[in-house]
């Protein structure tokens, strides 16, 4: 017996080639947004481990650094009146059965240890230790005269030009030939009353003996940051010391090597364990009036240094200054 049997048609074939593609599309939806989740479940959790891997790592390599500090304490020191660089290097050497810190196959770290006490504190440095610091002092080498046009110096490292401070003078040039400083501009910022007579502030052009300290006027800057705008302020970090070239008068500012210099020899952490900020009051002898005093008296002056940072308070009233070089 033959049996025939109906060949499907060719619309009933793709009708079911149709079907079978949007069941896979719409798998394909339904799956995708899971696949995509478990990818960046993973990642995070990878993220997660590498973090957490990393943080025990640095907090292993500063507790070995406190580890091998703590041993400089007087307590424990065998030479408790000094420390060697020796006994303030740290490394992350280690017994090779104990911890290889430099396994590039598994977790590597490295610590540096600085002494930020032995650094310039700049929360509290003076003019003079500003100057210093940024190599930018000298010294008259002969007697210098309220009219010279120009102004010998010996043993210094000044800018080509800028603005100098001498004994109270805050003097302009515009050059360093010879040993000379030129192209003056003398006595600037010196204010008078109606009777010609000088106010506080800088000095008018004036007179200097031989060996009379010159200063780079930038060296106020530090200082000046701190208390010519309204309360104390003091360097929170390295970046805050941009803000110094609004109080230095020179176009260029603190200039990129003055910032390096205060990068690596100073430094805005190095009060943490200090005595108190203001210290040995004082009392005042003689009355102030506002931008007309310019020297004030006390009972005592032993405890006063130039270059230092006084407040003065009456009440709730109080004003800071720098006593002048």
């Amino acid at each position: 017996m033959n049996i025939k049997r109906d060949r499907p048609s060719q619309e009933t074939s793709g009708l079911a080639l149709v079907t079978v593609i949007l069941v896979l599309a719409a798998l394909l939806v339904m799956v995708t947004p899971f696949l995509l989740t478990s990818r960046n479940a993973d990642r995070a959790s990878a993220q997660l481990f590498d973090r957490v891997q990393a943080g025990t790592a640095l907090d292993s390599a500063r507790n070995h650094a406190r580890a091998v500090l703590e041993t400089t304490h007087s307590l424990h020191d065998n030479t408790p009146w000094f420390d060697s660089e020796e006994e303030l290097r740290v490394t992350n050497q280690f017994s090779a059965d104990f911890l290889n810190a430099t396994d590039d196959r598994g977790v590597m770290w490295d610590l540096t240890v600085e002494d930020l006490a032995g650094r310039i504190d700049l929360n509290s440095a003076g003019v003079y230790a500003m100057a210093n610091l940024l190599q930018s002092t000298a010294r008259f080498s002969e007697v210098i005269q309220g009219d010279m046009e120009e102004l010998p110096i010996s043993g210094g490292t000044l800018p080509d030009q800028g603005f100098v401070w001498s004994r109270g003078e805050l003097i302009g040039y515009t050059g360093i030939e010879d040993g000379n400083l030129t192209g003056l501009i003398r006595g600037l910022g010196a204010q008078f009353d109606e009777d010609g007579n000088s106010l506080a502030g800088p000095r008018p052009s004036s007179s200097h003996g031989i060996g009379a300290a010159v200063i780079d006027q930038r060296a106020f800057g530090v200082v000046g940051w701190r208390i010519f705008d309204g309360p104390f302020r003091t360097f929170d970090s390295y970046e805050q010391l941009r803000e110094v070239d609004e109080i230095v008068l020179s176009t260029e500012g603190i200039g990129a090597d003055g910032f390096l210099r205060m990068r690596e020899l100073g430094t805005c952490y190095g009060a943490g364990r200090d005595g108190s900020r203001w210290q040995r009051p004082q009392r005042l002898v003689s009355g102030v009036q506002g931008g007309v005093t310019g020297t004030i008296r006390v009972d005592s002056a032993r405890y006063f240094n130039v270059g230092s940072t006084i407040e003065i308070r009456e009440g709730e009233l109080k004003e800071y200054a720098s006593i002048a070089p």
